[in-house]
């Protein structure tokens, strides 16, 4: 049992979770965690683009400042249009 460990980064950890059972991370609404869906970020964009603060959209939607910060500016979700 001892013997099949070995040391990886974070890195090949998860390309050896892809690799051996098939599976990628979770990513947007698939992640447990998530606090919006991918209509809402779409939205949230819409509405940073058309100069509304990000504190008001934050309210709006009940979650953090930092959290529609990093959706407005890509930093999250970033694969979606």
């Amino acid at each position: 049992a001892v013997g099949s460990l070995e040391w990886v980064t974070c890195a090949g950890n998860v390309r050896h979770r892809v690799d051996a059972l098939g599976r990628k991370a979770p990513r947007g609404e698939a992640k447990p965690v998530a606090k919006v869906t991918e209509a809402e970020v779409r939205e949230i964009r819409v509405r940073h683009a058309a100069g509304e603060t990000l504190r008001a959209i934050a309210a709006d939607y009940g979650i953090a400042f930092s959290n529609v910060s990093h959706i407005a500016h890509r930093r999250n979700w970033g694969w979606l249009p």
